[in-house]
């Protein structure tokens, strides 16, 4: 083994080698976003002007074809980033996304998520504020007993 060959070695990890997901995801992304239109109650068209009424400041439009060969299986394009945003617009739904980044562990967080978590945190704050007044409370109360008992 040369020096080179050494050195080269140690700049792999073997634990980031064995832990690194499978990201082969170009079916589950077309299905996750199929599952979004039928799920929104809209036909392809409508799903396509909403997508199209979110992209309007971009400068961008997505033709029905151009929709329907992303969403084929057999196609071997997939749906641009630039769309996916707009996808789960018209669809109401971050499930797309939390498709792309359920192979990594992670979950996309919407409004309520976001909403939910700050009145958990505002709530763990309040009861931790009320452990800490009732115990100022309580060394108050020995601080005035111990007065009262010198004072005798």
């Amino acid at each position: 083994m040369s020096q080179h060959d050494l050195f080269a070695s140690l700049n792999i990890d073997p634990l980031e080698q064995a832990n690194a997901p499978e990201l082969d995801l170009e079916l589950d992304v077309i299905h996750y976003v199929n599952q979004c239109i039928r799920n929104s109650g809209l036909g392809r068209e409508r799903f396509l002007d909403r997508i199209n009424l979110c992209l309007r400041s971009a400068g961008k439009q997505v033709t029905l074809r151009q929709l329907n060969h992303w969403l084929s299986p057999s196609q071997a394009n997939a749906i641009p980033a630039w769309v996916m945003p707009a996808i789960c617009w018209a669809g109401q739904s971050i499930q797309p996304f939390n498709g792309l980044l359920n192979p990594l562990g992670y979950k996309a967080a919407d409004r309520r998520a976001s909403l939910m978590q700050k009145i958990t945190e505002s709530k763990l704050e309040a009861a931790a504020k009320t452990r800490e007044s009732k115990e100022l409370e309580k060394m108050m109360k020995r601080m005035l007993e111990n007065n009262e008992d010198t004072e005798e």
